[in-house]
């Protein structure tokens, strides 16, 4: 679906990586999930979609996410600068969070937890893998009910 005119809250993917924001919009799509994967490669990007800030002050073309997934480590800071935002902001909180990371230390986990994320996965590299991740994210927060069933499969 094009940016302009979504009927479903996108996800918002905050990866600096172009190549593994690829491999996790092909993991969404390959899930069946419906909601659209908007990119930013920032944590200031990330700010300024989330405040409706320009240039994503158009709420009909930036809709608030359903979901965040974002990586801890980013080129202009890191991830739990955002987490740290996010809890300032409680407009902002219910918006569920979920780390998408490299890092498998147990205190980037725990600080992540302590700061409000929903779920703290360390990066898998193959689509096939990741899939199953979205489907549980999916079915979790973005209220698809089975993306596994028969049906959605074309069975």
């Amino acid at each position: 679906m094009s940016l302009f005119g979504w009927s479903i809250r996108p996800v918002l993917l905050v990866e600096d990586d172009p190549d593994y924001a690829l491999l996790v919009r092909l993991a969404f799509r390959e899930a069946e999930v419906r909601n659209p994967v908007q990119v930013v490669s920032t944590v200031q990007g990330a700010k300024m979609y989330l405040a409706g800030e320009p240039p994503y002050d158009n709420r009909k073309h930036y809709p608030l996410p359903a979901l965040v997934v974002m990586d801890l480590r980013l080129l202009d800071g890191t991830g739990f600068e955002l987490l740290d935002w996010l809890q300032s902001h409680q407009d902002l909180v219910p918006v569920p969070v979920v780390v998408l990371t490299v890092s498998a230390e147990q205190a980037d986990k725990q600080r992540a937890y302590r700061l409000g994320v929903r779920d703290y996965v360390v990066k898998q590299r193959a689509v096939r893998e990741l899939v199953g991740t979205v489907r549980a994210w999916a079915k979790q927060w973005l209220g698809e009910e089975d993306a596994e069933r028969p049906e959605a499969k074309g069975a």
